[in-house]
């Protein structure tokens, strides 16, 4: 039966048809309907592919709807690569948008070289691959067939490589990745000398729990992690110091629990002894050491770098007994330090008996120091030229201590105190003249009564010798009603800004302390999982 003509208009023929269905519904054989029912789909999957057309992105050229694609695709850093999330396998959705976005990005292998899934191996065509495994479950045998059959058959076209898992790795995995990688120039991976020692283009490696294989001669790397490194394959700092000078133009190095100690006689060689070679890294921008075993240690390694001036350095131990009189000063005062501690010009000290880490930090013209130490070992380190002095102490001290803090910080502007030393603090300043002559800028945070007063009398007496403090703020957190009535009926020859603030003194530290961990991500231990 004919429903319409073909040269009726396609409105008229669509009312018709609806017409001689619901005249004819009785007449009409069910297989028919059937047929009928399916070429509806039809056009309705037609209309809307010319409604599509007239879609302004669908008017742009294919080259650039491919630019809009590559765009949003996602995309994992090579280094330090954080686990994928499920929904970023969901982006493929474009495919099925319309035809027309469908035939873009099938006819684009660039936009499937990021392989998340094995099915994305076949679009890929022959561009290097990026190849990234995460998964917080133990190996099972797909994920093992999965490896094997992309390492087997496209290991030439690997560019980068990245096996992330909390389970431990089984045996034969190691066996996979036999196969040469001469493409490979991104590594993070937790297993055994690998791809026959054949990756020259390889620029950024990270190693975790294993032996940092320095038989293998890792050359001109960019970037080099080495993290947690099991004390049995552990390597000397010489070792490890030998495997470092094979990549001068290093940008990034960090090594966490990474090295053998070393006795003490043996951190710094003796002037008779040969010197050993000094390891340059002219390029070198980040610096982090966290979790040496010893002071010693890190003195052994830092005696032998030498890294450019505005190198950001972070330093940590954990789990020493650390005591009062713990010198800084020698470890200071090493090669890698020594030039960057030469141009700061901002002084962070967060001082704790009870702390259970030290921490060293050089970066943006700033040393930031916490943990219990000798004070005058940093102070007598960084204080030449020091124009802004922060301190927060989780005990008061004596005026002696503070005087002989102050004394070689000639040209401090700005002092920003916290915690209840700020009181003995300003005394000090207040007996002796000759501390900082160029202050101009006196902070106090979560201050107490006698804090204040002492603010008063060094605010008059440096009115009175023609210094006067230019500014004075003072959060008083702490004072009673009784104290803020004293304070009200005095009248100092300057004037303190006072205000209340929520921020005490843990606060303050825990976020002075946070800084000094390495940035955005707070430490480099919760990266790599």
């Amino acid at each position: 039966m004919s429903l319409c003509g073909s040269d009726a208009p396609l409105l008229d023929a669509l009312a018709a048809i609806a017409v001689r269905l619901r005249d004819s519904q009785e007449n009409i054989p069910a297989a028919e309907l059937e047929q009928l029912e399916t070429q509806a789909r039809d056009v309705l999957h037609e209309v809307k592919r010319a409604r599509n057309t007239h879609s302004p992105i669908n008017r742009l050229p294919p080259e650039l709807l491919l630019r809009i694609f590559d765009v949003i695709r996602p995309t994992f850093p090579e280094y330090r690569p954080r686990r994928p999330k499920a929904y970023l396998a969901q982006w493929g959705a474009v495919t099925l948008v319309c035809r027309y976005w469908r035939d873009v990005c099938l006819a684009s292998a660039s936009l499937w070289s990021t392989i998340d899934l094995c099915t994305f191996i076949e679009r890929s065509a022959d561009i290097p691959l990026q190849l990234f495994y995460a998964h917080p479950r133990d190996f099972k045998d797909e994920d093992k067939a999965i490896l094997e059959d992309i390492i087997t058959h496209h290991s030439r076209r690997v560019e980068q490589f990245h096996l992330l898992t909390y389970e431990e790795i089984p045996v034969e995995v190691y066996h996979i990745f036999r196969h040469a990688m001469p493409r490979l120039r991104s590594l993070t991976i937790k297993l055994p000398t690998l791809f026959d020692s054949d990756m020259p283009l390889l620029r950024k490696l990270v190693i975790r729990r294993c032996s940092p294989w320095t038989n293998n001669h890792f050359r001109n790397l960019t970037h080099l992690a080495l993290y947690d490194i099991p004390e049995s394959v552990r390597p000397s700092v010489d070792a490890l110091l030998d495997l470092v000078a094979a990549s001068p133009d290093l940008e990034e190095l960090i090594l966490i629990d990474a090295a053998l100690d070393v006795e003490p006689d043996a951190a710094t060689p003796s002037a008779d002894a040969e010197q050993p070679p000094i390891v340059e890294l002219p390029h070198l921008h980040t610096l982090q050491i966290g979790e040496f075993p010893s002071h010693h240690c890190a003195r052994r390694l830092l005696s032998r770098l030498s890294v450019p001036d505005a190198c950001d350095i972070r330093i940590w131990f954990l789990g020493e007994k650390f005591a009062a009189e713990t010198p800084l000063l020698p470890f200071l005062a090493e090669r890698t330090l020594r030039g960057p501690i030469s141009n700061t010009t901002a002084l962070n000290l967060t001082l704790d008996p009870n702390a259970s880490e030290q921490l060293v930090a050089v970066r943006a013209d700033s040393l930031h120091v916490h943990g219990c130490f000798h004070l005058a070992s940093v102070v007598g380190t960084a204080g030449g030229i020091v124009t802004k002095l922060t301190v927060a102490a989780a005990d008061k001290g004596n005026v002696e201590r503070w005087t002989q803090l102050l004394r070689p910080l000639r040209h401090v502007r700005e002092v920003t105190l916290a915690g209840e030393h700020a009181s003995l603090f300003l005394r000090a300043m207040n007996a002796d003249a000759t501390l900082c002559p160029e202050l101009e800028v006196i902070r106090v945070h979560d201050a107490e009564l006698g804090c204040v007063l002492f603010l008063f009398f060094l605010a008059d007496a440096r009115a009175g010798r023609g210094t006067p403090l230019r500014e004075m703020w003072v959060a008083q957190n702490s004072l009673s009603v009784e104290e803020e009535f004293l304070l009200n009926k005095l009248t100092p020859t300057a004037t303190i800004k006072m205000e209340q603030e929520s921020v005490d003194r843990v606060e303050f530290v825990g976020n002075m302390v946070q800084r000094m961990y390495p940035t955005e991500e707070y430490k480099w231990q919760d990266l790599v999982v």
